[in-house]
């Protein structure tokens, strides 16, 4: 569920993000996705084929979004509901955190970050 709506789809992996960021400068799942628009993004792989490694290959290297929706969904909101049948697991970064169900909401101003002047 995000912001109250019902989404219903088959995948084989959900990533929720804020930052989209991949570890590296200028690498993102989606250049779109922005740190400080105040909304989660919701991406849905849907199929594992050959056409999906040049989707991410598009929108790795050349920073452009494809609009290919056989491959991936693509949601934003601020509160985000995740279940599964059969349930699965959460990680994040690689660290496994709890069973599904899994809530997330955006709590606007929440912490405060310092950053060096220009």
């Amino acid at each position: 569920m995000i912001d109250g709506k019902q989404h219903e789809v088959k995948g084989l992996t959900c990533i929720i993000t804020n930052t989209g960021n991949l570890g590296f400068s200028n690498i993102s799942y989606d250049k779109h996705i922005d740190i400080s628009d105040g909304w989660l993004d919701v991406l849905v792989l849907l199929k594992a084929n050959l056409s999906l490694f040049k989707h991410f290959a598009t929108t790795l290297i050349k920073r452009e979004r494809p609009v290919n929706l056989e491959l991936v969904e693509h949601w934003q909101g601020k509160e985000i509901s995740v279940s599964s049948t059969p349930k699965q697991t959460i990680q994040c970064d690689g660290e496994v955190l709890k069973e599904m169900p899994l809530q997330i909401k955006v709590i606007p101003g929440a912490i405060n970050v310092l950053v060096p002047q220009e």
